[in-house]
Protein backbone atom coordinates (compact mmCIF):
# COMPACT_ATOMS: atom_id res chain seq x y z
CA UNK A 1 0.00 0.00 0.00
CA UNK A 2 1.10 3.58 -0.62
CA UNK A 3 2.54 5.29 2.47
CA UNK A 4 1.24 2.49 4.68
CA UNK A 5 -2.41 3.49 4.13
CA UNK A 6 -5.15 0.88 4.04
CA UNK A 7 -6.78 0.18 0.70
CA UNK A 8 -9.99 2.14 1.38
CA UNK A 9 -8.25 5.37 2.42
CA UNK A 10 -5.69 4.99 -0.36
CA UNK A 11 -8.51 4.69 -2.90
CA UNK A 12 -10.30 7.77 -1.55
CA UNK A 13 -7.08 9.80 -1.64
CA UNK A 14 -6.29 8.80 -5.23
CA UNK A 15 -9.81 9.54 -6.48
CA UNK A 16 -9.73 12.89 -4.66
CA UNK A 17 -6.29 13.69 -6.10
CA UNK A 18 -7.55 12.96 -9.62
CA UNK A 19 -10.58 15.18 -9.06
CA UNK A 20 -8.34 18.01 -7.82
CA UNK A 21 -6.14 17.68 -10.91
CA UNK A 22 -9.17 17.77 -13.21
CA UNK A 23 -10.45 20.95 -11.56
CA UNK A 24 -7.40 22.99 -10.63
CA UNK A 25 -5.28 22.38 -13.74
CA UNK A 26 -8.00 23.66 -16.14
CA UNK A 27 -8.59 26.53 -13.69
CA UNK A 28 -5.26 27.97 -14.81
CA UNK A 29 -6.78 28.60 -18.26
CA UNK A 30 -9.03 31.22 -16.69
CA UNK A 31 -6.09 33.51 -15.81
CA UNK A 32 -4.43 33.48 -19.26
CA UNK A 33 -5.00 36.70 -21.20
CA UNK A 34 -7.17 36.43 -24.29
CA UNK A 35 -4.38 36.84 -26.83
CA UNK A 36 -2.15 34.13 -25.33
CA UNK A 37 -5.12 31.81 -24.85
CA UNK A 38 -6.14 32.30 -28.49
CA UNK A 39 -2.70 31.22 -29.71
CA UNK A 40 -2.59 28.35 -27.20
CA UNK A 41 -5.78 26.88 -28.63
CA UNK A 42 -4.51 27.30 -32.20
CA UNK A 43 -1.58 24.98 -31.51
CA UNK A 44 -1.85 21.20 -31.58
CA UNK A 45 -3.41 19.73 -28.46
CA UNK A 46 -0.33 17.61 -27.80
CA UNK A 47 1.69 20.80 -27.30
CA UNK A 48 -0.53 21.82 -24.36
CA UNK A 49 1.33 20.78 -21.21
CA UNK A 50 -1.81 21.06 -19.11
CA UNK A 51 -3.63 18.51 -21.24
CA UNK A 52 -0.66 16.16 -21.25
CA UNK A 53 -0.33 16.44 -17.47
CA UNK A 54 -3.99 15.56 -16.95
CA UNK A 55 -3.85 12.66 -19.40
CA UNK A 56 -0.68 11.26 -17.85
CA UNK A 57 -1.95 11.70 -14.29
CA UNK A 58 -5.10 9.74 -15.03
CA UNK A 59 -3.19 7.12 -17.04
CA UNK A 60 -0.68 6.53 -14.23
CA UNK A 61 -3.11 6.56 -11.29
CA UNK A 62 -5.62 4.24 -12.92
CA UNK A 63 -3.41 2.50 -15.48
CA UNK A 64 -1.24 0.82 -12.85
CA UNK A 65 -4.26 -0.39 -10.82
CA UNK A 66 -4.08 -4.06 -9.88
CA UNK A 67 -7.00 -6.52 -9.80
CA UNK A 68 -9.57 -3.71 -9.95
CA UNK A 69 -13.26 -4.57 -10.32
CA UNK A 70 -14.71 -7.15 -12.69
CA UNK A 71 -12.77 -7.50 -15.92
CA UNK A 72 -9.26 -6.57 -14.89
CA UNK A 73 -7.82 -10.08 -14.91
CA UNK A 74 -9.51 -10.88 -18.23
CA UNK A 75 -7.66 -8.03 -19.95
CA UNK A 76 -4.40 -8.65 -18.09
CA UNK A 77 -4.39 -12.38 -18.82
CA UNK A 78 -5.43 -11.77 -22.43
CA UNK A 79 -2.52 -9.38 -22.90
CA UNK A 80 -0.04 -11.91 -21.51
CA UNK A 81 -1.46 -14.67 -23.71
CA UNK A 82 -0.97 -12.57 -26.82
CA UNK A 83 2.51 -11.58 -25.68
CA UNK A 84 3.36 -15.27 -25.30
CA UNK A 85 2.19 -16.00 -28.84
CA UNK A 86 -1.34 -17.29 -28.39
CA UNK A 87 -3.83 -16.12 -31.03
CA UNK A 88 -7.19 -15.28 -29.46
CA UNK A 89 -10.67 -14.87 -30.94
CA UNK A 90 -10.32 -11.07 -30.81
CA UNK A 91 -8.02 -11.10 -33.83
CA UNK A 92 -11.03 -12.17 -35.91
CA UNK A 93 -13.68 -9.88 -34.43
CA UNK A 94 -11.64 -6.96 -33.08
CA UNK A 95 -8.21 -7.11 -34.72
CA UNK A 96 -7.32 -3.53 -33.74
CA UNK A 97 -7.36 -4.36 -30.04
CA UNK A 98 -5.41 -7.56 -30.68
CA UNK A 99 -2.64 -5.85 -32.65
CA UNK A 100 -2.41 -3.01 -30.13
CA UNK A 101 -1.72 -5.56 -27.41
CA UNK A 102 0.65 -7.46 -29.71
CA UNK A 103 2.63 -4.27 -30.45
CA UNK A 104 2.84 -3.26 -26.80
CA UNK A 105 3.99 -6.76 -25.88
CA UNK A 106 6.56 -6.82 -28.69
CA UNK A 107 7.97 -3.52 -27.37
CA UNK A 108 8.49 -5.18 -24.00
CA UNK A 109 5.64 -3.58 -22.07
CA UNK A 110 3.64 -5.44 -19.45
CA UNK A 111 -0.10 -6.02 -19.18
CA UNK A 112 -0.51 -2.68 -17.41
CA UNK A 113 0.26 -0.88 -20.67
CA UNK A 114 -3.18 -1.55 -22.15
CA UNK A 115 -4.84 0.18 -19.19
CA UNK A 116 -2.38 3.08 -19.41
CA UNK A 117 -3.05 3.58 -23.12
CA UNK A 118 -6.82 3.42 -22.60
CA UNK A 119 -6.69 5.86 -19.67
CA UNK A 120 -4.54 8.35 -21.55
CA UNK A 121 -6.70 8.23 -24.68
CA UNK A 122 -9.94 8.57 -22.71
CA UNK A 123 -8.93 11.90 -21.19
CA UNK A 124 -7.24 13.00 -24.40
CA UNK A 125 -10.39 12.23 -26.38
CA UNK A 126 -12.49 14.39 -24.05
CA UNK A 127 -9.97 17.22 -24.28
CA UNK A 128 -9.84 16.87 -28.06
CA UNK A 129 -13.60 17.35 -28.30
CA UNK A 130 -13.12 20.67 -26.47
CA UNK A 131 -9.77 21.65 -27.98
CA UNK A 132 -11.21 25.06 -28.98
CA UNK A 133 -13.07 25.47 -25.67
CA UNK A 134 -10.52 24.37 -23.08
CA UNK A 135 -11.83 26.65 -20.35
CA UNK A 136 -14.87 24.37 -20.15
CA UNK A 137 -12.63 21.51 -18.99
CA UNK A 138 -12.74 22.97 -15.47
CA UNK A 139 -16.19 21.36 -15.07
CA UNK A 140 -16.30 18.89 -17.95
CA UNK A 141 -13.54 16.61 -16.65
CA UNK A 142 -14.86 16.53 -13.04
CA UNK A 143 -18.42 15.83 -14.22
CA UNK A 144 -17.31 13.02 -16.55
CA UNK A 145 -14.98 11.60 -13.89
CA UNK A 146 -17.72 11.61 -11.25
CA UNK A 147 -20.43 10.21 -13.49
CA UNK A 148 -18.64 7.86 -15.88
CA UNK A 149 -16.33 5.73 -13.73
CA UNK A 150 -17.71 2.71 -15.60
CA UNK A 151 -14.86 3.39 -18.02
CA UNK A 152 -12.52 1.79 -15.49
CA UNK A 153 -14.29 -1.51 -16.15
CA UNK A 154 -14.94 -1.34 -19.89
CA UNK A 155 -11.37 -0.93 -21.04
CA UNK A 156 -11.87 -2.04 -24.63
CA UNK A 157 -15.16 -0.22 -25.18
CA UNK A 158 -13.93 3.07 -23.74
CA UNK A 159 -10.84 2.84 -25.91
CA UNK A 160 -13.18 2.56 -28.90
CA UNK A 161 -15.25 5.46 -27.56
CA UNK A 162 -12.14 7.64 -27.30
CA UNK A 163 -11.33 6.94 -30.94
CA UNK A 164 -14.90 7.70 -32.02
CA UNK A 165 -14.85 10.99 -30.09
CA UNK A 166 -11.62 12.05 -31.75
CA UNK A 167 -13.02 11.04 -35.13
CA UNK A 168 -16.27 12.88 -34.43
CA UNK A 169 -14.46 16.11 -33.64
CA UNK A 170 -12.43 15.72 -36.82
CA UNK A 171 -15.68 15.25 -38.69
CA UNK A 172 -17.05 18.47 -37.17
CA UNK A 173 -13.88 20.16 -38.43
CA UNK A 174 -14.58 18.71 -41.91
CA UNK A 175 -11.48 16.51 -41.72
CA UNK A 176 -13.53 13.63 -43.06
CA UNK A 177 -10.72 11.36 -44.24
CA UNK A 178 -9.03 11.43 -40.83
CA UNK A 179 -12.42 11.03 -39.15
CA UNK A 180 -13.10 7.84 -41.10
CA UNK A 181 -9.72 6.45 -40.12
CA UNK A 182 -10.56 6.90 -36.44
CA UNK A 183 -14.08 5.50 -36.93
CA UNK A 184 -12.66 2.36 -38.55
CA UNK A 185 -10.02 2.06 -35.83
CA UNK A 186 -12.75 2.23 -33.19
CA UNK A 187 -14.67 -0.60 -34.88
CA UNK A 188 -11.50 -2.68 -34.98
CA UNK A 189 -11.14 -2.21 -31.21
CA UNK A 190 -14.76 -2.87 -30.20
CA UNK A 191 -17.38 -4.14 -32.64
CA UNK A 192 -20.21 -2.21 -30.91
CA UNK A 193 -18.79 0.95 -32.51
CA UNK A 194 -20.10 -0.21 -35.90
CA UNK A 195 -23.54 1.14 -35.01
CA UNK A 196 -22.49 4.22 -33.09
CA UNK A 197 -20.12 5.70 -35.65
CA UNK A 198 -23.05 5.78 -38.09
CA UNK A 199 -25.17 7.52 -35.44
CA UNK A 200 -22.47 10.14 -34.89
CA UNK A 201 -22.26 10.83 -38.62
CA UNK A 202 -25.93 11.85 -38.47
CA UNK A 203 -25.65 13.72 -35.16
CA UNK A 204 -23.13 16.23 -36.48
CA UNK A 205 -25.96 17.84 -38.43
CA UNK A 206 -28.19 18.36 -35.37
CA UNK A 207 -28.28 22.04 -34.40
CA UNK A 208 -31.44 22.31 -32.32
CA UNK A 209 -34.15 20.27 -30.60
CA UNK A 210 -37.73 21.45 -30.32
CA UNK A 211 -38.55 21.96 -26.61
CA UNK A 212 -42.25 21.27 -27.32
CA UNK A 213 -41.19 17.76 -28.32
CA UNK A 214 -38.33 17.22 -25.88
CA UNK A 215 -40.09 18.12 -22.61
CA UNK A 216 -43.27 16.04 -23.16
CA UNK A 217 -41.18 13.08 -24.35
CA UNK A 218 -38.91 13.42 -21.31
CA UNK A 219 -41.88 13.49 -18.92
CA UNK A 220 -43.51 10.50 -20.65
CA UNK A 221 -40.37 8.34 -20.58
CA UNK A 222 -39.52 9.36 -17.01
CA UNK A 223 -42.99 8.42 -15.76
CA UNK A 224 -42.88 5.21 -17.77
CA UNK A 225 -39.51 4.29 -16.31
CA UNK A 226 -40.73 4.94 -12.76
CA UNK A 227 -44.07 3.14 -13.00
CA UNK A 228 -42.94 0.15 -15.05
CA UNK A 229 -39.36 -0.07 -13.78
CA UNK A 230 -39.55 -3.72 -12.72
CA UNK A 231 -41.27 -4.77 -15.94
CA UNK A 232 -38.66 -2.99 -18.06
CA UNK A 233 -35.85 -4.66 -16.15
CA UNK A 234 -37.40 -8.09 -16.61
CA UNK A 235 -38.10 -7.60 -20.31
CA UNK A 236 -34.62 -6.21 -21.00
CA UNK A 237 -33.05 -9.19 -19.22
CA UNK A 238 -35.12 -11.55 -21.38
CA UNK A 239 -33.98 -9.74 -24.52
CA UNK A 240 -30.37 -10.00 -23.38
CA UNK A 241 -30.78 -13.74 -22.89
CA UNK A 242 -32.19 -14.04 -26.41
CA UNK A 243 -29.28 -12.11 -27.89
CA UNK A 244 -26.89 -14.26 -25.88
CA UNK A 245 -28.44 -17.52 -27.04
CA UNK A 246 -28.30 -16.26 -30.63
CA UNK A 247 -24.55 -15.74 -30.27
CA UNK A 248 -24.74 -11.96 -30.70
CA UNK A 249 -23.14 -11.42 -27.30
CA UNK A 250 -20.96 -13.61 -25.11
CA UNK A 251 -23.23 -16.20 -23.49
CA UNK A 252 -21.10 -16.90 -20.45
CA UNK A 253 -20.44 -13.25 -19.76
CA UNK A 254 -24.07 -12.18 -20.15
CA UNK A 255 -25.38 -15.03 -18.01
CA UNK A 256 -22.97 -14.05 -15.25
CA UNK A 257 -23.99 -10.41 -15.49
CA UNK A 258 -27.70 -11.18 -15.41
CA UNK A 259 -27.47 -13.52 -12.45
CA UNK A 260 -24.76 -11.85 -10.38
CA UNK A 261 -24.51 -8.15 -11.18
CA UNK A 262 -27.78 -7.01 -12.72
CA UNK A 263 -28.92 -5.65 -9.36
CA UNK A 264 -26.06 -3.15 -9.35
CA UNK A 265 -27.64 -1.24 -12.23
CA UNK A 266 -31.35 -1.86 -11.72
CA UNK A 267 -32.14 -1.69 -8.01
CA UNK A 268 -33.34 1.87 -7.59
CA UNK A 269 -35.47 3.45 -4.89
CA UNK A 270 -38.17 6.03 -5.52
CA UNK A 271 -35.83 8.67 -4.11
CA UNK A 272 -33.10 7.73 -6.59
CA UNK A 273 -35.50 7.79 -9.52
CA UNK A 274 -36.81 11.19 -8.41
CA UNK A 275 -33.27 12.55 -8.04
CA UNK A 276 -32.32 11.31 -11.50
CA UNK A 277 -35.46 12.89 -12.92
CA UNK A 278 -34.71 16.24 -11.32
CA UNK A 279 -31.05 16.33 -12.41
CA UNK A 280 -32.05 15.47 -15.98
CA UNK A 281 -34.85 18.03 -15.97
CA UNK A 282 -32.42 20.73 -14.79
CA UNK A 283 -30.10 19.83 -17.67
CA UNK A 284 -32.91 20.48 -20.13
CA UNK A 285 -33.94 23.72 -18.43
CA UNK A 286 -30.34 25.00 -18.30
CA UNK A 287 -29.79 24.12 -21.96
CA UNK A 288 -32.86 25.94 -23.24
CA UNK A 289 -32.16 28.93 -20.99
CA UNK A 290 -28.59 29.21 -22.32
CA UNK A 291 -29.84 28.65 -25.86
CA UNK A 292 -32.56 31.32 -25.51
CA UNK A 293 -30.05 33.89 -24.27
CA UNK A 294 -27.54 33.16 -27.03
CA UNK A 295 -24.89 31.60 -24.78
CA UNK A 296 -24.54 28.49 -26.95
CA UNK A 297 -23.70 30.15 -30.24
CA UNK A 298 -20.52 28.08 -30.42
CA UNK A 299 -21.58 25.24 -32.69
CA UNK A 300 -19.36 22.68 -30.99
CA UNK A 301 -20.63 23.36 -27.48
CA UNK A 302 -24.22 23.48 -28.71
CA UNK A 303 -23.83 20.15 -30.48
CA UNK A 304 -22.21 18.44 -27.48
CA UNK A 305 -24.94 19.60 -25.10
CA UNK A 306 -27.58 18.36 -27.56
CA UNK A 307 -25.83 14.98 -27.60
CA UNK A 308 -26.17 15.05 -23.82
CA UNK A 309 -29.95 15.48 -24.18
CA UNK A 310 -30.04 12.51 -26.53
CA UNK A 311 -27.92 10.69 -23.96
CA UNK A 312 -30.67 11.25 -21.38
CA UNK A 313 -33.20 9.55 -23.65
CA UNK A 314 -30.74 6.77 -24.45
CA UNK A 315 -30.37 6.07 -20.74
CA UNK A 316 -34.14 6.19 -20.18
CA UNK A 317 -34.59 3.59 -22.92
CA UNK A 318 -31.50 1.41 -22.34
CA UNK A 319 -30.58 1.93 -18.70
CA UNK A 320 -32.57 -1.01 -17.28
CA UNK A 321 -30.05 -3.64 -18.24
CA UNK A 322 -26.37 -3.40 -17.39
CA UNK A 323 -25.32 -4.63 -20.84
CA UNK A 324 -27.59 -2.22 -22.71
CA UNK A 325 -26.52 0.61 -20.38
CA UNK A 326 -22.89 -0.08 -21.19
CA UNK A 327 -23.64 -0.18 -24.90
CA UNK A 328 -25.41 3.17 -24.60
CA UNK A 329 -22.38 4.77 -22.92
CA UNK A 330 -21.19 6.00 -26.34
CA UNK A 331 -23.91 8.63 -26.12
CA UNK A 332 -24.81 8.85 -22.42
CA UNK A 333 -21.27 10.01 -21.62
CA UNK A 334 -22.19 13.26 -23.37
CA UNK A 335 -24.75 13.89 -20.63
CA UNK A 336 -21.92 14.41 -18.15
CA UNK A 337 -19.78 16.26 -20.69
CA UNK A 338 -22.74 18.50 -21.49
CA UNK A 339 -23.39 19.14 -17.81
CA UNK A 340 -19.81 20.33 -17.52
CA UNK A 341 -20.33 22.76 -20.39
CA UNK A 342 -23.55 24.07 -18.84
CA UNK A 343 -21.82 24.40 -15.47
CA UNK A 344 -19.05 26.49 -17.02
CA UNK A 345 -21.53 28.79 -18.76
CA UNK A 346 -23.85 29.22 -15.76
CA UNK A 347 -21.25 29.37 -12.99
CA UNK A 348 -18.33 31.19 -14.64
CA UNK A 349 -18.72 32.51 -18.17
CA UNK A 350 -22.26 34.00 -17.98
CA UNK A 351 -23.02 33.68 -14.29
CA UNK A 352 -24.39 37.23 -13.97
CA UNK A 353 -26.89 36.60 -16.77
CA UNK A 354 -28.26 33.26 -15.58
CA UNK A 355 -31.17 32.78 -13.20
CA UNK A 356 -29.93 32.20 -9.65
CA UNK A 357 -32.11 29.11 -9.23
CA UNK A 358 -30.46 27.48 -12.23
CA UNK A 359 -27.00 28.27 -10.87
CA UNK A 360 -27.91 26.84 -7.46
CA UNK A 361 -29.39 23.77 -9.15
CA UNK A 362 -26.22 23.11 -11.15
CA UNK A 363 -24.11 23.43 -7.98
CA UNK A 364 -26.40 20.97 -6.18
CA UNK A 365 -26.12 18.51 -9.07
CA UNK A 366 -22.33 18.75 -8.92
CA UNK A 367 -22.38 18.04 -5.18
CA UNK A 368 -24.86 15.21 -5.73
CA UNK A 369 -22.43 13.43 -8.04
CA UNK A 370 -19.54 14.26 -5.73
CA UNK A 371 -21.40 12.76 -2.79
CA UNK A 372 -22.37 9.71 -4.84
CA UNK A 373 -18.72 9.06 -5.64
CA UNK A 374 -17.66 9.13 -1.99
CA UNK A 375 -20.64 7.04 -0.87
CA UNK A 376 -19.62 4.49 -3.47
CA UNK A 377 -15.99 4.55 -2.38
CA UNK A 378 -16.80 4.06 1.31
CA UNK A 379 -19.52 1.45 0.82
CA UNK A 380 -18.53 -2.23 1.03
CA UNK A 381 -18.30 -4.14 -2.25
CA UNK A 382 -21.54 -5.77 -3.36
CA UNK A 383 -19.56 -8.88 -4.26
CA UNK A 384 -16.85 -9.63 -1.64
CA UNK A 385 -14.87 -11.62 -4.21
CA UNK A 386 -14.36 -8.52 -6.39
CA UNK A 387 -11.79 -5.91 -5.38
CA UNK A 388 -13.20 -2.36 -5.63
CA UNK A 389 -10.16 -0.57 -4.25
CA UNK A 390 -7.11 0.91 -5.97
CA UNK A 391 -4.12 -1.22 -5.07
CA UNK A 392 -0.82 -1.57 -6.86
CA UNK A 393 1.36 -4.62 -7.44
CA UNK A 394 4.03 -4.08 -10.08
Amino acid sequence: MLFGLDKEIQTVILFTLTLFIFFFVPMTYQSIDKKKFFYLQKRELFSDKRVLFMCLSYAIIFGFRYDYLNDWFTYFAGFNSIKEGYIEWSIQREPGFFYLQYLLGALGFSGYSIFIVQGFLWIYGLCYLLKDNRKCLIFVLPFVFLGDSIGLILTRQFLAMSLIYIGYRMSLDDKNTKAWIFYLLSISVHFSAVLWFAVFILLKRVKSLNPFVIFPLFVFLSVLSSVFFGLLVQSSNSLTAMLSSAGITSKDYDTYVILQRQSEATVASSRQLLTLGLTRALYLIAYYECKRKGFLEDRFLNNFVILGILGIFTDLVMGYNIIFARFGAYLTSFYFLGYGILAYITLIDRRTHINALIRIGVILVLFYYLGSMYVGLFSPPSDPTINKYLIYQL
